[in-house]
C-alpha cells in the first residue's frame, strides 16, 4: 500500500502511548479480561418429493474469542484505553447426494484487532485520539487464502465554550488492503459541526468531506458537503390572541472532484435526490402482483433472514418515493448486531454464498404507487465484505415511484442468520462528465398558527425546495401552501379540516415537466362516552402531470368502543371512488372490524377482519378479504401458550386464496436462580404451503458469578411443495469475563 505522510506519524505515536502505560497496567484503574467458545452444529436430510432424490448436509462452526481491555488515568483529565482481542472460527461443512460425490470443506477465519486511545476531558473541551487494526485470516479447501488489513486512525475535539458556539471535529483514516492484492484503497473523512442558539434563532453549520482513492485504479474523488440552517421559533399574545410564527431555511451545497491519473475513469456513488420510505415483504411470492396487505411499512428490516432459518420463499425490500426519482444503485446493508442475533453469518461467510451465487436477486419497479405493475429491471449484486453490505448495480438508470429487490436463498445450508438493516439508492457519477458534479439544495419553510379562542385554532404552513444540480442540467423545485383549522363545536363535537396545494416543475435540458396536486381533507369526531367515540373523514385529491390527472376521494366513518371492561372493539366503513391516470373509473367499498378481548390478565384474544369490493369501468370487478386470529394464553408461570391465523383470498381475474397460520407453546420451569430451563413448540404455515416444525430446549447456566453457560437445541422439519427436510441444529456457548 502507499503510505502517506499524512498518516506516518500516528503509529509511532501510539507506539510512546502503549510503552508508556504498560509499567502501569497492573495499576490500572479499568481492566476486563472477556473469553468466549461457541460450538454451533446444523444438520438436515433434505428430499426432493418429484425424484425421490436425498441430500444430506452438516455444518459445523467452532468459535474462540478472546478480549483484553485495559484503562488507565495517566494525567488528572488524561485517559488512556488500550486493549484488542483475537477471535478465530473453525468451520467444516459436507453435504452428500445420491447421484454426486460427496463435497467437504474446512476453513479457518482468524481476526485480530488490537487498538489504542488516548481522551483528554475537561469542562470546556474533549479531545481524543485512537488508533484500531483489524486484520483477518482465511484459509480452507474450498477458498482462496486471503489477508484483509484495516487501519482505521482517528482524532475528534469537542469545544463547548459558555455563550458561544459549540463545535465538533472529527476527523478519520482508513486504509484498506488485502494479500493476494485485489484492493488497496484509502478514505480520509473530515467531519465539523458548529451549534448556536441565540434567543429563538438556532443556527447550525456542517462541513464534511470524504477523500477516496484507489491506488490499483490510480484514481480517486474528493466529495464535500456543506449544510448551514437557521431556525425561529416564537409565541406571543396579543389582545386575548394566541400568535405561534416559525420559519427556518436550509442550504446544502456538495461537490466532487475526480483526482488521480486515471480520473476520467472514476465513479463514485451519490446519494439519489429523494430518499425514499423503507418497506419490506416477508414473503413475495408473487411480486409483479402486490396488494397494500402484503407491503409491511415503519417495522425494522432486520425481520428479514435470507439466511439460515429464513426459508426459501421470496422475500422483498424496497423504497417507496414521494415523486420520480432517478436510481441505479441500490445498497442493502446487513445487520451486525451479534448481541441481538447471535446466529449471524460472519462476512467471509455471506461472501462465499454470494460468490456461489446462492442468491437469485431481482429489482422490481413501479411508477404507480397506488396500483403497483410491478417490471424487473436487469441487475447485478456483490458484496462489500468491508462495510458489510450488498451493492446492486443496475444495467441502465430508471426513474420510477416504488422500488424494490427480491431475494430468493437457493440453498438452507446457510452457516448463518442475513439479516438485513437499511436499504439506500445512488445515483453513480464517472470522472467523465463534461462537468464536475455540483448540487446546490435550498429548503425553506414558515408557518403561523392563531387561536383567536380556546375552541378554535387557525393556521397556515408552506414548504419551498429547490434543487440545481449542474453536471446533469436539472432543476427542481416544490412550492407547498397550506391551510388548517381545529374548532371544538360542543363539548361532544369537534371538528379538523386542511387544504393543501402543492406545484412542481422539473426542468432539464430546456424540457419542463410540471405537476400540480392538491390535498384536502374533513373531519368530524364524536366523543359520545369515554367508552365509544365516532369520526367521520372524507378526505380527497387532485394531481395533474405530463401523463394526465388523477382524482381520488375517500370516506370513512370509524368507531371505537370499550364495550365490557376488557373487550373493546373498533369498526371501519368506507367508501372511494377514484380516477385513475387512464381515465379508468373506480369504486371501493371496504369494512373492517376488530376486536380484542381480555377476560383476565392471562388471556388476550384479538381478531381482525377486512372485506373490499372494488369495481373498475370495462374491468373485471374484484373483491378481497384479510383476516386474522391471534391468542395468547399464559396458563402458567412458567408455561404460556401463542397461536395466529390469518388468511387472504383474492377474486378478480383469478381467484387466489393463501393462509398462514403458527403455534407455539413455552415452558419455563425455573424462572429463578442461577439455572434457567425452557422449552418450546413452534407450528407454522405459510401462504407457499410450507410448513415448519420446532422443538427448542434451551438452558442457560450461571456456573459462578461471572461464568456463563447456554446450551440451544433445534429439532424440526420442513415440507414444502417440492421438499421435505428434517433440520436438527444445536449450539453452545461458554462466556468467562474479569
Amino acid at each position: 500500500m502507499t503510505k502517506r505522510f499524512l498518516c506516518s506519524p500516528a503509529p509511532a505515536l501510539m507506539a510512546v502511548l502503549v510503552v508508556s502505560a504498560v509499567p502501569a497496567a497492573l495499576q490500572a484503574e479499568e481492566v476486563s479480561l472477556l473469553a468466549d467458545f461457541e460450538y454451533f452444529l446444523s444438520k438436515e436430510e433434505a428430499k426432493d418429493k418429484e425424484t425421490g432424490i436425498g441430500t444430506d448436509s452438516e455444518f459445523s462452526r467452532f468459535s474462540q474469542l478472546y478480549q483484553l481491555d485495559i484503562g488507565r488515568f495517566i494525567y488528572p483529565n488524561v485517559f488512556l484505553n488500550f486493549g484488542g482481542y483475537f477471535e478465530q472460527d473453525d468451520t467444516e461443512s459436507t453435504v452428500k447426494t445420491a447421484s454426486f460425490p460427496e463435497i467437504t470443506s474446512e476453513n479457518k477465519e482468524t481476526t485480530r484487532r488490537p487498538y489504542v486511545e488516548l481522551n483528554l476531558h475537561n469542562p470546556l473541551y474533549k479531545t481524543g485520539l485512537a488508533y484500531r487494526k483489524r486484520e483477518t485470516e482465511t484459509d480452507g479447501s474450498s477458498r482462496t487464502a486471503e489477508t484483509v488489513s484495516v487501519d482505521e486512525y482517528n482524532a475528534n475535539l469537542n469545544w463547548r465554550p459558555v455563550n458561544l458556539p459549540l463545535l465538533t471535529v472529527n476527523y478519520q483514516r482508513i486504509e484498506l488492503e488485502d494479500d493476494p492484492l485485489t484492493f488497496d484503497a484509502t478514505r480520509d473523512t473530515l467531519n465539523l459541526v458548529s451549534k448556536y442558539t441565540y434567543k429563538d434563532f438556532y443556527f447550525q453549520y456542517s462541513y464534511n468531506s470524504l477523500d477516496s482513492t484507489d491506488h490499483i485504479e490510480e484514481s480517486g474523488s474528493l466529495s464535500v458537503n456543506h449544510n448551514g440552517s437557521v431556525r425561529f421559533n416564537k409565541g406571543f399574545d396579543y389582545k386575548d390572541n394566541r400568535f405561534d410564527v416559525q420559519a427556518s431555511a436550509k442550504y446544502i451545497y456538495n461537490t466532487i472532484e475526480f483526482t488521480g491519473a486515471n480520473a476520467d475513469s472514476a465513479s463514485v456513488d451519490t446519494p439519489a435526490a429523494n430518499p425514499g420510505s423503507p418497506f419490506y415483504i416477508a414473503n413475495d411470492i408473487t411480486p409483479t402482483g402486490n396488494i397494500d396487505s402484503d407491503f409491511v411499512d415503519d417495522s425494522p428490516l432486520n425481520d428479514i433472514n435470507i439466511g439460515s432459518g429464513g426459508g426459501f420463499n421470496p422475500v422483498s425490500i424496497g423504497l417507496h418515493f414521494s415523486s420520480p426519482t432517478d436510481v441505479d444503485t441500490i445498497y442493502i446493508q446487513l445487520n451486525a448486531d451479534q448481541d441481538a442475533f447471535p446466529n449471524l453469518a460472519t462476512s467471509q461467510e455471506v461472501k462465499q454464498l454470494v460468490d456461489a451465487n446462492s442468491f437469485d436477486t431481482q429489482v422490481y419497479v413501479s411508477d404507480d404507487q397506488l396500483d403497483p405493475d410491478w417490471t424487473t429491471r436487469p441487475s447485478s449484486m456483490k458484496y462489500n465484505s468491508i462495510d458489510n453490505r450488498f451493492e446492486i448495480r443496475l444495467a441502465s438508470p430508471v426513474r420510477t415511484r416504488q422500488i424494490k429487490v427480491t431475494t430468493v436463498p437457493l440453498t438452507l445450508t446457510a452457516p448463518g442468520e442475513i439479516r438485513y438493516d437499511n436499504i439506500s439508492v445512488f445515483t453513480r457519477v464517472t470522472g467523465s462528465s463534461e462537468e464536475e458534479p455540483e448540487n446546490f439544495d435550498q429548503y425553506y419553510t414558515y408557518g403561523l398558527q392563531w387561536t383567536p379562542t380556546p375552541k378554535t385554532v387557525i393556521g397556515y404552513e408552506g414548504f419551498y425546495k429547490g434543487q440545481d444540480t449542474k453536471h446533469t442540467d436539472l432543476q427542481r423545485t416544490s412550492w407547498t401552501n397550506g391551510l388548517f383549522f381545529r374548532h371544538r363545536l360542543t363539548p361532544i363535537l369537534s371538528t379538523y379540516g386542511r387544504f393543501y396545494h402543492n406545484e412542481r416543475t422539473e426542468t432539464q435540458q430546456g424540457d419542463r415537466e410540471e405537476q400540480t396536486e392538491q390535498l384536502y381533507s374533513l373531519s368530524i369526531k364524536a366523543n359520545y362516552f369515554e367508552t365509544l367515540s365516532q369520526v367521520l373523514t372524507y378526505s380527497g385529491a387532485n394531481t395533474t402531470e405530463p401523463e394526465g390527472s388523477t382524482e381520488s376521494n375517500f370516506i370513512i366513518l370509524r368507531t371505537n368502543a370499550d364495550l365490557y371492561t376488557g373487550w373493546s372493539m373498533n369498526l371501519d366503513t368506507g367508501y372511494a371512488f377514484n380516477t385513475l391516470l387512464d381515465g379508468v373509473e373506480q369504486k371501493i367499498k371496504s369494512i373492517r372490524i376488530g376486536t380484542t378481548v381480555e377476560p383476565n390478565r392471562d388471556i388476550n384474544i384479538s381478531m381482525d377482519y377486512t372485506k373490499s369490493w372494488t369495481e373498475e369501468t370495462d374491468r373485471v370487478d374484484a373483491e378481497s378479504s384479510y383476516g386474522t386470529v391471534q391468542l395468547l394464553w399464559a396458563l402458567t408461570d412458567t408455561l404460556n401458550a401463542f397461536f395466529r391465523y390469518n388468511f387472504r383470498d383474492q377474486k378478480d381475474v383469478q381467484t387466489t386464496s393463501t393462509n398462514q397460520r403458527e403455534f407455539n407453546v413455552n415452558w419455563a420451569p425455573f424462572p429463578d436462580g442461577t439455572l434457567h430451563f425452557s422449552i418450546g413448540y413452534n407450528e407454522s404455515t405459510d401462504s407457499a404451503g410450507q410448513e415448519i416444525k420446532t422443538i427448542s430446549p434451551t438452558l442457560t447456566w450461571q456456573i459462578a458469578r461471572s461464568v456463563f453457560l447456554d446450551l440451544r437445541y433445534n429439532t424440526g422439519t420442513i415440507e414444502s411443495s417440492t421438499e421435505s427436510s428434517d433440520v436438527e441444529n444445536i449450539i453452545a456457548k461458554l462466556r468467562i469475563y474479569y
